[in-house]
């Protein structure tokens, strides 16, 4: 059973995704990718990787 409350590193994403880091933050920024912020760090819940992959695949986000 995945841990949809598992915090992924900006890394983890990137390793995942293989799109590149600026990538990654458009999305957040256009807020196809939700995230969190814990001190100065930004982390993606599980839950909200898997949502915006399930959105590319419908096609629901807007193509980088």
């Amino acid at each position: 059973m995945t841990d949809l409350f598992r915090l992924n590193s900006i890394k983890d994403v990137i390793a995942r995704t293989r799109l590149s880091r600026s990538t990654i933050y458009l999305e957040i920024e256009r807020g196809h990718l939700r995230s969190v912020k814990v001190g100065s760090r930004r982390l993606i819940t599980e839950a909200a990787l898997i949502d915006y992959i399930s959105s590319l695949d419908d096609g629901s986000a807007d193509a980088a």
